[in-house]
């Protein structure tokens, strides 16, 4: 009974720990909205940061429209920059899909397709609505403006329009201090002949501009380590090679020895009949070739 009582009243508190949990906050909400980037929807990309102060683990959740059916990604940022995926539960209403999770990182991301783009021949018209579900400090709406698009349209704010590192226009809107639940709507139209989609249009772009200084893809420096082998390589190679042609190894005499005298010196009138070289005296063999001399040369 004592054990039982002790269990229960550890349930108890941790219930209460949980329900006096404070509600997460997040120093900063980046919503990016892109029209047929990589499908004929709406791709909507939240990467939240949560405050300093958030104790974590943190329970959090996140309300999407019903119509998504399930986020594509929820995901947080390790200490390596990498994402890694988060298990997830999922809760319906009548408007909204809840995505419950528990963070372990200060970043966070979670993505989803929204099919709810309307087409009408050309135009396209997408409106965007959500009750914030946090309180925000600095909150910043990305909105890519699709490739071959017209007539671009964002309201009630257009935003700032630049081209961004892959060339492709971005509207940015900037709010501050916004409060959990507030209703944050856009409305964005545009005009688009083309069903072609963002993602499969944009070019090929080098990862980092082309220094004029460079010599083909890498600098003087960064080749010397690779010639300085490549010379090595050469020399090994040109002395196996060398050895193995008969460099390294006694060579067998072409002809055989004889003794020295004084009187080899004397030339004589014998001539070698394959080279025609003279011979001296005392001479076996031709000096020249190596032929024996016959006896009626000698």
């Amino acid at each position: 009974m004592a054990l039982l009582c002790a269990l229960l009243l550890t349930g108890l508190l941790a219930g209460e720990a949980r329900a006096q949990q404070p509600a997460v906050r997040l120093s900063q909400l980046q919503i990016d909205l892109w029209p047929e980037y990589d499908l004929p929807g709406m791709l909507v990309i939240y990467r939240m940061t949560l405050s300093p102060d958030t104790l974590l683990p943190a329970e959090m959740s996140l309300r999407i429209p019903r119509a998504v059916g399930k986020p594509h990604k929820v995901a947080q940022q390790s200490m390596d920059e990498l994402l890694y995926d988060l298990d997830y539960t999922l809760d319906t209403s009548d408007e909204w899909l809840t995505i419950h999770f528990t963070a372990l990182s200060q970043q966070v991301r979670v993505e989803y397709y929204d099919p709810r783009l309307d087409r009408i021949d050309s135009e396209r018209r997408f409106v965007y609505q959500w009750p914030a579900d946090f309180e925000i400090g600095q909150l910043v709406f990305n909105i890519q403006q699709p490739e071959g698009a017209s007539r671009f349209d964002i309201q009630p704010e257009q935003g700032v329009g630049k081209e961004g590192e892959d060339g492709m226009i971005y509207y940015t809107i900037e709010k501050q201090n916004v409060k959990a639940g507030t209703v944050l709507a856009l409305e964005i139209q545009y005009e688009k002949t083309s069903e072609q989609l963002s993602h499969v249009l944009q070019p090929v772009r080098p990862v980092e501009p082309i220094a004029e200084a460079r010599i083909g893809w890498s600098t003087f420096m960064e080749l010397l380590p690779l010639a300085v082998l490549v010379f090595v390589a050469l020399v090994i190679s040109g002395s196996v090679l060398w050895y193995w042609q008969g460099g390294g190894r006694p060579r067998s005499p072409l002809r055989l020895p004889y003794k020295r005298s004084a009187a080899r010196a004397v030339l004589t009138g014998v001539y070698c009949r394959e080279c025609g070289k003279r011979a001296m005296a005392g001479d076996t063999y031709c000096r020249s070739c190596g032929v024996k001399l016959n006896d009626s040369s000698r």
